[in-house]
């Protein structure tokens, strides 16, 4: 058994990293919290000096279909909400206000965006020339491929 429960924590542990990438640290947690539980369940009754009754079996077997049924449940639910399509709307948007902050031709640019109605990238401030505004929208459309509300400068 206690193969099983090392076997089942290493698929959780992956199961929550790829939550994680794709949709956020945050909600993948809450994840971890219900994939969690039967591993730390399943964890303690393989314990040496302990003694285990069949029924207890029963009762880890229903505790970890609950919990790989609401995982997938929840996770299906979350791909439904575009919560996926958000978190690297999300991601893009960190990478080009670190890309903006970090170019010196940009350093009156501030870069805001907002999740409403699919995504929206702001920018506020002022560039030197045309040429520095152009450069600066072909790296807004070619960092943040998610903008499908287009950007305002």
């Amino acid at each position: 058994m206690r193969r099983l429960v090392v076997i089942y924590c290493a698929a959780a542990i992956w199961t929550i990293g790829w939550l994680a990438a794709t949709f956020g640290v945050f909600p993948s947690l809450l994840i971890g919290v219900i994939l969690g539980t039967p591993g730390f369940v399943g964890w303690r009754m393989t314990r040496p000096e302990r003694q285990v009754k069949p029924r207890e079996h029963v009762y880890f077997a229903i505790l970890l279909s609950v919990a790989i049924i609401g995982t997938g449940f929840v996770t299906t639910k979350w791909y439904s909400a575009g919560m996926d399509r958000l978190a690297l709307f999300e991601r893009e948007c960190e990478t080009l206000r670190r890309s903006i902050a970090n170019d010196p031709a940009f350093q009156d640019v501030e870069v805001s965006y907002t999740t409403r109605k699919g995504g929206r990238v702001y920018l506020h401030g002022s560039v030197a020339s045309k040429t520095s505004h152009d450069r600066l929208i072909t790296m807004v459309k070619r960092t943040v491929r998610n903008n499908d509300s287009g950007y305002y400068d």
